[in-house]
């Protein structure tokens, strides 16, 4: 089977993680994938051998509607051309913005589209325009992949084909136990995340600044990289805790940091199917998550593993992260239960549920070699 994968690039986050993982499973059961982005930045994570990337450097800044509506139509063409080229027996599509693109794309072409939804279009508002547009192509797509129920619930209403709810894999490296980097602090708070403002950094440290005098042995590390980190480090100066507080950027292998702490916080406003989040969990973390649409409530089981609080409640975050780093026997009982999102959310799963969709919407005799497989991290 030939399979085409479609998104705006191949960086560090949750989309481009499972992308990642998909096309080197499916490579190495010997589909044909190629990957198709709509920028050229390298991928972040390791591609297989025979799964091929394609960039095509389509990622600029527009400076007024004319100049957007011009360059998106080059995108819709120049993507129609690249996808031709590849001739697929189905085509995976990931975001929004690509997905309306992807559709548009390839009217005629007669290869089944998978798009993928990866946040709460109740919550990202993509304007006007988008969402017209969203409604008129979504109607088109054999299938839609959401990464939970509420999501899916959403967007029933616009399509015709099949939706279905696969949550983001979650695994967890099994080798990395000791880090590579000196920690600092005897107990440490983690974060880890783009440093963009969705992400609710600021509000983190900003707890983290109530409890500091009390709790004088902590440290808070934040694990990621992006424009926020000017801001950051400078409210870090204004808060008075340069030796409390570490940006180590983006890590090749977190979970080695992840392990050697002690407890996991996620201050987003947003999220999809919070991948850090989950890694945490399986790293055997307590986590604390404001409870924001729409992945965390999916995820965490609230006084069980974890602590859900209202979302962007500042002094609900700072009440929480107070009870679990005053309580160490509390912070062992949520850790021993993390890891069982393993189990929830797993290969095996994870797999089953892919496969089944693709042999939904994809030909049969291009799909009996995906059935029965054993499936290997």
């Amino acid at each position: 089977m030939r399979i085409t994968f479609v998104n705006c690039g191949l960086g560090c986050g949750g989309a481009e993680r499972t992308i990642s993982f998909l096309a080197n499973t499916w490579s190495e059961l010997g589909h044909q994938v190629t990957i198709v982005t709509l920028s050229a930045d390298l991928p972040f994570f390791r591609l297989g051998e025979d799964v091929r990337h394609v960039p095509l450097e389509l990622q600029s800044s527009s400076r007024s509607v004319v100049e957007a509506t011009m360059a998106n139509l080059g995108r819709v063409f120049r993507l129609r051309s690249a996808i031709r080229k590849t001739q697929p027996d189905v085509i995976v599509s990931f975001t929004v913005h690509t997905n309306i693109r992807v559709l548009l794309a390839t009217i005629g072409l007669g290869a089944p589209r998978i798009i993928c939804e990866r946040t709460d279009p109740q919550v990202l508002h993509v304007g006007p325009f988008w969402s017209l547009l969203r409604r008129l192509t979504y109607r088109n797509a054999e299938a839609v992949q959401c990464l939970t129920d509420n999501v899916a619930e959403w967007v029933q209403p616009l399509v015709t084909g099949i939706v279905t709810v696969i949550p983001n894999l979650v695994s967890v490296s099994t080798t990395s136990t000791r880090s590579s980097t000196e920690l600092p602090g005897k107990y440490r708070v983690v974060a880890m995340g783009r440093l963009h403002p969705v992400k609710g950094f600021e509000s983190l440290f900003r707890a983290f600044a109530g409890l500091s005098s009390r709790f004088p042995q902590w440290s808070l590390i934040l694990i990621g990289e992006g424009e926020e980190r000017a801001p950051l480090e400078q409210l870090r100066e204004e808060l008075g805790l340069h030796d409390r507080i570490h940006l180590l950027g983006t890590l090749e292998d977190p979970t080695s940091v992840l392990r050697n702490c002690h407890l996991f916080v996620l201050s987003s406003s947003r999220e999809g199917f919070p991948g850090a989040l989950c890694e945490a969990m399986a790293c055997g973390l307590p986590v604390i998550s404001f409870d924001c649409p729409s992945g965390p409530r999916f995820i965490v089981r609230d006084g069980v593993d974890g602590l859900l609080v209202n979302s962007g409640d500042l002094e609900g975050l700072t009440s929480a992260m107070e009870a679990l780093m005053s309580n160490h026997e509390l912070r062992a009982r949520m850790a021993a239960r993390g890891p069982e999102i393993v189990e929830r959310f797993g290969l095996q799963s994870f797999m089953d549920k892919w496969n089944s969709l693709l042999g939904e919407v994809a030909p049969r005799p291009s799909t009996e070699k995906l059935t029965g497989q054993a499936w290997r991290c």
